[in-house]
């Protein structure tokens, strides 16, 4: 069936406002950059292992609970158990009183025997909507039972299946990802969004994108953020800071930088064979 492209100019001022509207407040400038995480849209952190992306996941969950009264986080994690991200909690209490009542965990480690392959996206989607969150994380994809070591046609149906189901759930949803094992730390590249583990599929599929990159400096980690993609927005800054506070053990703030300031980050980055 072929429909002729019509809009009227009631529809082009919905379109326009809801582009602009605020649905999830945020205190973080990359967020800001699209007016926040934006509800029914896909977004998607790509970034090598060890890169901060589980630093990064905890500066999202924080930022989400003390900018939104009363709404809820579903997480979603395919490396941990539900303990070993209490554990991993108990060193900040600051963070736990935070999440108290406010963050539902499911642990793919936990419930191996109820996971059904065949099923795919539909036993995680049926669990998203049940929950009623408000943001759902889902950390991580690629190394997910339902993805990881999957044919690529199998991951393909996952993430098409995901996708259509935004229709229904109302909240953000946010992937993170890891980058293929040819990318380690220190990359001597800038990572781009082809570089994802598995399918190719995630980064045509998501609205937003970031890529999430370390240059370590001699004793000091410099970790960077990118907006590779934001669709239906045009991003005047796309490149970021992250600040790590130590106390609190994630990213307590990000800033803007210019593409320099990262080239220079990316010259300096420690690297067998650099002058010293």
């Amino acid at each position: 069936m072929q429909n002729e492209l019509e809009m009227t100019e009631s529809e082009i001022k919905e379109l326009y406002v809801e582009q602009r509207k605020i649905h999830n407040l945020t205190n973080l400038h990359f967020l800001k950059a699209h007016n926040g995480l934006r509800n029914q849209k896909l977004h998607v952190t790509l970034g090598s292992p060890s890169a901060g992306k589980s630093t990064l996941r905890s500066s999202i969950i924080a930022d989400f609970i003390k900018c939104n009264a009363k709404k809820k986080i579903y997480l979603w994690l395919s490396e941990e158990s539900e303990k070993d991200y209490k554990t991993d909690l108990s060193n900040n209490p600051a963070l736990i009183k935070l999440m108290e009542s406010r963050v539902m965990v499911t642990s793919e480690q936990d419930m191996a025997d109820e996971l059904d392959v065949d099923a795919g996206a539909s036993q995680i989607i049926e669990q998203v909507l049940q929950s009623n969150c408000d943001l759902f994380i889902f950390d991580n994809v690629t190394t997910s039972t339902f993805y990881d070591d999957q044919h690529v046609s199998v991951q393909n149906k996952f993430l098409t299946d995901f996708k259509s189901a935004l229709r229904y759930i109302k909240c953000p949803v946010l992937f993170f990802a890891h980058t293929g094992k040819q990318i380690g730390s220190n990359h001597p590249k800038l990572i781009e969004h082809t570089d994802i583990r598995g399918s190719a599929k995630l980064t045509n599929i998501a609205e937003y994108f970031y890529i999430l990159q370390p240059f370590s400096v001699g004793n000091h980690i410099n970790t960077s953020l990118r907006i590779a993609k934001s669709r239906g927005h045009s991003i005047k800054n796309r490149y970021y800071a992250l600040e790590y506070d130590s106390s609190l053990r994630y990213y307590h703030a990000d800033k803007i930088i210019g593409f320099d300031h990262l080239n220079e980050l990316f010259k300096e980055q420690d690297r067998l064979g650099k002058k010293l």
